[in-house]
C-alpha cells in the first residue's frame, strides 16, 4: 500500500480522492521532495518563516552524498522561494 495512503488519519482503506489523484513522482523528483521537506524542518522561525540556510542546504547535500551542489541548489532554492511566498500570503490574510 502507498506510504501516503497509510498515513491517512481517518481510514487508510478509504483515502480522500485528492490523495489518490496526486501526481506520481519520479525517483529524482521524490529525492528533491524529501530533501525539501527535510530542509524545511530546519528553517529558523521568527515572526515569519525564514529561508533555508545555505549551511543547511550544503550540509544536507553532503550528508546525502549529492556532489552536484549547483544543481541541488538550483532545485531547492526556487521551491523555498515559492514556499516563503505562499507562507507570507497566508500570514497576510490573517
Amino acid at each position: 500500500m502507498d506510504h501516503f495512503v497509510m498515513l491517512c488519519e481517518d481510514d487508510p482503506s478509504n483515502p480522500p480522492q485528492a490523495l489518490l489523484d496526486r501526481p506520481r513522482l519520479t525517483l529524482e523528483q521524490e529525492f528533491y521532495y524529501e530533501a525539501f521537506s527535510d530542509l524545511s524542518r530546519s528553517r529558523s522561525a521568527g515572526m515569519a518563516s525564514n529561508p533555508i540556510s545555505m549551511v543547511d542546504l550544503f550540509c544536507y547535500a553532503d550528508r546525502m552524498g549529492f556532489r552536484d551542489i549547483k544543481t541541488f541548489q538550483k532545485v531547492i532554492r526556487p521551491l523555498d522561494e515559492f514556499y516563503l511566498k505562499i507562507s507570507a500570503e497566508k500570514s497576510a490574510k490573517k
